[in-house]
């Protein structure tokens, strides 16, 4: 790992000097878990910054070694960014998404690019069973870095995300990730038992209907819409 992406990851996690509960595990410092053998020292006097640091590397390795196994069964040849961002990746979600079916996995062994690889990667944003903007922004910076070798904390302005709700029916997607550049068409379908879908707006009611995904509904909410009856179809603008 890069001493930028580790400089990166600090600047991300911030520093956290006593020990506080993080759903199944105490955690210190830069987001790492707390030894139990430091548990109440920490707790009395604090991590220092040198402890935190040594902490953050020995949790790395476990990763480093993770996603180079990952590299070489693949042969993914894999570049710094590339292993950075995988490296960041991890550290948020751990490294069970390598051994099972997923469209991330898929996306990493077929060198997917652009918007097949940035929806895959804004799937992995969710936490206590729902999607978080801090998460599809993270997913997104982690993407920007993969791609494009850049390493900013705050994603480009051309990569957005949408977020779907279905309004009583279901939907195959909760979120999508985008890249405003490249053509993204919507991918979220929609269901409602008794009911027809009428398409995706901007409002839940009222609003505009949305077709296509562009600069003009990132980072929004899209509501889907229902009726009685089948949707008319649009008819095709005078050429």
């Amino acid at each position: 790992t890069s001493e930028k992406c580790i400089n990166m990851l600090k600047e991300m996690e911030g520093l956290a000097k006593y020990p506080y509960w993080d759903y199944l595990q105490w955690t210190v410092g830069y987001g790492t878990k707390c030894p139990d053998e430091d548990l109440e020292r920490y707790r009395r006097d604090g991590i220092t910054e040198a402890e935190a640091d040594q902490l953050l590397r020995s949790s790395i390795r476990g990763f480093e070694k993770s996603v180079n196994s990952f590299d070489s069964k693949y042969s993914l040849n894999l570049s710094q960014n590339q292993f950075d961002a995988l490296i960041l990746f991890c550290y948020n979600l751990g490294t069970g998404w390598m051994f099972s079916e997923g469209d991330f996995r898929f996306a990493l062994i077929n060198h997917k690019t652009g918007n097949d690889f940035i929806v895959a990667i804004c799937r992995w944003s969710n936490a206590g069973g729902k999607v978080l903007p801090i998460l599809v922004k993270r997913r997104l910076m982690e993407a920007n870095m993969y791609l494009n070798g850049i390493y900013d904390k705050n994603p480009p302005s051309n990569y957005c995300y949408v977020l779907y709700d279905p309004q009583g029916g279901t939907t195959t997607e909760t979120v999508q990730g985008y890249d405003t550049n490249l053509t993204a068409k919507i991918l979220a379908e929609a269901t409602y038992e008794g009911y027809y879908f009428q398409g995706w707006y901007t409002a839940p009611t009222g609003g505009t209907k949305v077709t296509v995904l562009d600069k003009s509904v990132g980072s929004c909410t899209l509501y889907a819409r229902w009726g009685t009856e089948p949707a008319k179809e649009e008819e095709p603008a005078p050429s």
